[in-house]
């Protein structure tokens, strides 16, 4: 199953479809449930190897995998899913039962979003999982932005210069500023920004972002 725009309800419930993927079949199903009493269309899915391949083909807008599995854990799952086209910039929440500070910074590494710490609390899960599909929504809607915009340059472009390069009108490579505190989001901003010929600079808030643009 396809992408598809993600129904938004109100500001406070976005619904999308959340694969999950965790090898406790008891768990598997108890998250499954509370993914499904909050309106989410859910894939559910007990080997990790078959979620890799149901997620390339149904591309779901979240997906969360548990971190200690047999085979693939969850940690090799979020690399992996990183270095798929089409999975590079779908959000990825990581469940474990450890609070072991190196294995979160090798998630964190890996292109992990998001930790949820076992036993599975329904309103951490339902909160993790809207910020996290509010984040892909925001994303998206950048990317249209853009993609529309460029197209539209592109074709002002072939008629005038034959192309166009995004840069400061005094020359040089132009730059953006991107003000948020959400670490996952500003992280898939980035990354995604990261594919124009220019600079990005990041504040985490108003203020540092003033500081950033203010003449010196």
């Amino acid at each position: 199953m396809q992408n598809a725009e993600l129904p938004v309800e109100s500001e406070s419930a976005i619904h999308g479809h959340v694969l999950v993927v965790e090898d406790d079949p008891a768990g598997c199903r108890l998250l499954e449930t509370r993914l499904r009493a909050n309106g989410h269309h859910v894939t559910a899915c007990c080997d990790p190897r078959q979620a890799q391949s149901l997620a390339l083909t149904e591309q779901p807008d979240v997906i969360i995998t548990d971190v200690c599995m047999p085979e693939v854990d969850g940690i090799e799952f979020t690399k992996w899913a990183r270095n798929q086209n089409k999975l590079a910039k779908t959000p990825l929440l990581l469940i474990t039962a450890l609070s072991d500070g190196n294995l979160l910074s090798r998630g964190l590494a890996a292109g992990a979003d998001d930790f949820l710490s076992k036993p599975l609390n329904s309103r951490e899960i339902k909160t993790r999982v809207q910020s996290l599909l509010r984040n892909r929504l925001a994303t998206r809607e950048i990317e249209k932005r853009f993609h529309s915009e460029s197209e539209q340059r592109d074709s002002k472009s072939d008629t005038q210069t034959g192309g166009h390069t995004l840069s400061q009108p005094g020359g040089g490579p132009a730059q953006i500023l991107l003000i948020d505190d959400d670490e996952g989001q500003s992280r898939s901003l980035t990354a995604y920004l990261g594919q124009l010929d220019c600079e990005i600079h990041h504040s985490a808030n108003g203020q540092a972002g003033l500081d950033e643009v203010a003449p010196r």
